[in-house]
This record gives structure tokens, sequence and C-alpha cells, in this order.
């Protein structure tokens, strides 16, 4: 943890002029006019923005920021809304925003209109009112208020309370608030059993409902994708003035079906009325079970080669739809037989016509967990000396991988003669042999003397690979900025049969189960291979269509 050091133009006029602007920013984005307060605005000793009232520090602390990191350091939050209760100080909030997650809101419930008004000049919340991850509420009636505004807005799950927020006003607030939560809780059922009595088809626009996460993951932005490629009434479950189930369920009664990703009927029943079709596109190797009461569900494969487990999930034939996503690795194929390529070849010479472009590059996009063994796997020396010999194994020479991750984990127990059953396979695989994999792929790739590109998290940690790191990718610009350099992108991804880098647009280099030439081989024929066609226009959008009739 680190103190922000205060600017060096940190004048009085300074001061006033940031605390204003803070101001002016977060009542805009509250839609609401507040007068900016009459304090004397000042660096607190940690370089936070804060001020002083008749020569006491606001909240009666010199470090706020400091303060609330260490208060808040272990702060977990349930659902998609909490409650921050009497809280003492902007940064008190700021430090909560900045570790709830992004699809997570937070009320800010306060007793006085006063301290509101120095919490919107403390800092700058204005990105997360808009978000809607942060609401600033004054007693019970804006608190009720505030639901009546947003009938979309769950309840929360829980309170948080920071150690500096005690006495008998901060328990008498959210005595008030669990009894008004209760009661909104009761009236989101009540919406709720409505929606699910009134199935009457006849009512319904002829427009979909599109449930759509949008946040932006790394390989996960299928939500995105799906909210862009289909018309109609977009829900962002991610958004917490739109999670309420509720809410869900009414917007999609009055649509004619929803559509939604990754995620069907069996997944969560109540979104939707028993009479009305529900279409799931899916994009990962996991397939939701059929539900046989509701015959007019289809099912959007993104792959094919996901049919065989839909149909075991119970799908109807009939009910099963593909739509096909553009693939790189028939470029390579072809590639491989214009020159004559063959495993058992020492080296590759690529004609002189088909040198790489300098801006090409083989992207290899991942984010790199830290390696060192968790706490879970060192309080064991057995499980420690596992993860040690895979992770310099992996790193090393990726081939030893084979195609399998969990047999590769059977073997490697089996070498080192650890018959554990308790040993958590899934920490092993997801946390340490899929990232010392892609490690050791990279590693190959510059020794080979491959032009890679390194992106995402962790990359600038690695021995040897530091020069290759292009830094995080946390939005959607820096991805698709990823992608257009790139000739072709990696696939490291041996835990997913069906990944998302087969829909990127490039080539794409397969590398379970290959040999390091192989692997070297593809890198290098796809420098100059053209990217791979895209699908048919509206593809998905007619799959659906068919479906629904």
């Amino acid at each position: 943890m680190t103190a922000v050091a205060p600017p060096v133009c940190a004048t009085p006029s300074h001061l006033f002029e940031q605390a204003k602007a803070n101001f002016a920013r977060n009542t805009a984005a509250m839609d609401c006019a507040m007068e900016l307060p009459a304090l004397d605005f000042m660096y607190g000793r940690d370089g936070s923005l804060t001020a002083k009232r008749d020569g006491a520090w606001l909240g009666g602390c010199s470090v706020p920021r400091r303060a609330a990191e260490l208060m808040l350091r272990s702060l977990v939050v349930r659902g998609n809304l909490a409650c921050l209760a009497m809280p003492t100080h902007a940064h008190q909030v700021a430090v909560c925003v900045e570790r709830i997650d992004r699809g997570t809101g937070l009320v800010v419930l306060l007793d006085d209109q006063q301290r509101r008004a120095e919490f919107l000049a403390c800092a700058d919340f204005a990105d997360a009112i808009d978000a809607g991850r942060a609401f600033f509420v004054v007693g019970m009636d804006e608190l009720r208020e505030l639901f009546a505004r947003f009938p979309g807005l769950p309840v929360p799950q829980q309170f948080v309370r920071v150690s500096a927020a005690s006495g008998e006003a901060c328990d008498a607030i959210m005595r008030a608030a669990q009894g008004l939560f209760s009661e909104i809780a009761r009236e989101q059922q009540d919406r709720l059993a409505r929606v699910h009595r009134a199935a009457h088809a006849s009512q319904r626009s002829q427009t979909l409902a599109v449930l759509a996460p949008l946040q932006f993951r790394l390989w996960n932005d299928a939500g995105f994708a799906l909210a862009s490629l289909i018309p109609g009434t977009v829900i962002n479950p991610e958004d917490p003035r739109e999670s309420a189930v509720a809410h869900v369920a009414e917007v999609a009664a009055a649509r004619r079906a929803l559509v939604s990703v990754d995620v069907a009927r069996a997944d969560r029943p109540e979104l939707a009325q028993a009479g009305q079709p529900w279409i799931a596109w899916i994009t990962q190797a996991r397939v939701p079970a059929f539900v046989t009461t509701s015959p007019q569900d289809g099912l959007v494969l993104c792959d094919d080669s996901l049919r065989p487990t839909a149909l075991r999930a119970g799908w109807p034939a009939k009910r099963i739809a593909i739509a096909p996503a553009p693939s790189g690795e028939a470029n390579l194929v072809l590639m491989r037989e214009s020159i004559g390529a063959r495993d058992g070849a020492s080296t590759i010479q690529l004609p002189p016509n088909q040198r790489p472009r300098e801006r090409d590059r083989i992207a290899l996009i991942l984010d790199l967990p830290d390696l060192a063994p968790p706490d879970a796997v060192k309080d064991f020396s057995s499980w420690r000396l596992v993860w040690e010999a895979i992770e310099q194994e992996l790193t090393e020479n990726p081939t030893k991988l084979g195609s399998e991750a969990a047999k590769y984990l059977d073997r490697v127990l089996t070498r080192q003669g650890i018959a554990d059953k308790n040993l958590p396979r899934p920490l092993f695989i997801e946390r340490l042999i899929v990232p010392a994999f892609a490690i050791g792929v990279a590693r190959l790739l510059v020794r080979e003397n491959v032009p890679v590109a390194l992106h995402g998290s962790g990359w600038d940690r690695v021995a040897g690979l530091t020069e290759f790191a292009r830094g995080p990718v946390v939005t959607r610009d820096a991805f698709n900025d990823a992608l257009s350099d790139a000739a072709a992108v990696v696939d490291v991804f041996v835990t997913h049969p069906v990944h998302p880098v087969h829909t990127c647009g490039r080539t794409v280099i397969r590398t379970g189960g290959a040999t390091a030439l192989r692997i070297v081989q593809d890198a290098r024929f796809a420098l100059t291979a053209s990217p791979p066609a895209a699908p048919p226009a509206g593809t998905l959008a007619s799959a659906i269509d068919t479906l629904l009739g």
C-alpha cells in the first residue's frame, strides 16, 4: 500500500478547483443540484484529497485513503449489490468501489446531507455513478426512492461496515435499512410471481429480449457480441440496475423470446415464463440440459463439435442449430501442403516473397497468474513437490504436456509416487499447468526466432520474455489492437476444446499435443497466411430465426 504524493501545485486555489471539479462531475452524474460545501480543502498526510472543518480533519483522520485500505483489506462482497452503512470519509467509498467486482453496485447509506456533499467533493465517483456501481442516499425516504427509480435494482445481499462507523446511529440506520430491504424483497417476489402467472403469448411484442453480460473479459466477450449481432432489448445482468430477477423476468415476458449466451432455462428457470421460447447461444464447452416441459426452447452452438454433448444433454436434434465461427486452421493445412512440410523436416525456409511483414507477430494473449505455490499447496510438502516439478518441466519443455492436462497431471503424480485423492486438481490445472504450458510455448517460439507479442498481465515477470510483453488487455480496444498486429494467435487453452480463440478472425496455431517442430512450423507458416474468411453475415441471427420459426 503506497501513499499518494501530493502534487507540487497544492495551493489552496488548486485544491479548491480539484474539489469543485469532483463535485461538478459527481452531481452531474447523479442528475441533482447541490451546493459545494465551504471547507478548507487540503491533502491528507497520505496524499489523498480531504478537508478540515473547524480545524478538525474530516472523518477524524489525516490519512483517510491509507486507513480505508487497511479497514477494507479483506473485503469480499456477494451478489450484485451491497450497502455501505455510514462511512466517515469519501475515500472509504472509493476503496470499496475499487475492490468490489465490476458488476457489483454499492449503496452508500448516510444520515446527513452535508456529509454526502463532502464526499462528492473529496473524490471523483462519476464513472461509478454512471455505471450503476455507486449510489449515494441519505435516509430511508431516499433509499426507498432509489428502488422506485431503478426497479431492476436487486436487494443488497450484505452490509459493509467500516470500523470507523460505530455507535447507535449506525446501528439504527442499519436496522431501518434491513426492514426496508425485507419489504422490497417481498415486493420483488410478488412481481416475479405475477410474471409467471400471466403467460400470455398474445401480449408479447415481436422483439427479442437479449440477456447479455456486457463487461469485457479477456477471451470471454460473447455477451457483447450477442448484443451487437441480435436486434432486441438488451438486458445486462452485470449492471446492478438491471439485475433483479423480477426485472429480468418482466422484460423478457413482454418480448417474443429470450435469447442468452451460455445460460439456458435449466440454469435459471425463474427468468422466463414456461411457455416462452428461450434460445441459448453456446460458446463454451459446457452445454446446459434440455427442459422437456419447454419444447419450444432452442440451442445455437458455436461449433458442430458440441452437437454430441448437446444430444447427450437431452436436446432434440431439431432444436439445435449451428452458427459456424471463422477458423484459421485450414490456412495452415493448405500452407503445409503447398510447400510439402513434414514434422520430420529439420528446418523450414520461407520463400522470399513470403517473408513476414515487419509489423506481423504471432500473438499469445493470456493473463498469467503468479506461479508461486499458493498457501493451499505450500502446506503440504508432497503437493509442493509436484507443483514445482510441473512448473520447471512445462516452462522449459511444453510438449511434455501432451494433449490433455488432466492426463499429464496423472503422469506427474505417478512419476512422483504420489497417490493423493485430496489433491486440488482444478487448482493445479488452471493455476499452474495452463500458464506454465503457455510460458513454455512462448519460450519455444522465442528460441526459434519467431516474432512474438505476449499480451496480458504477468508476462513482464517471466525471465527471458519481458521484452516481448505488451502489457495487460483490459478493454475491447486493447484486445482489438492486439489482434490487429497479429498474423496469427496461439491456442494454449488446452483445457477448453471449444475456445473463443478460434473465433477471433486470425489464423490459429494449435499447440496441445503438437510437437515442438510442428508448433514452430505452423507459426512460421501463419506469418504468410491470409486471414480466415469470415462466416456469412447474419449466421447467428438466421439460426435464431430458424429455431423460433
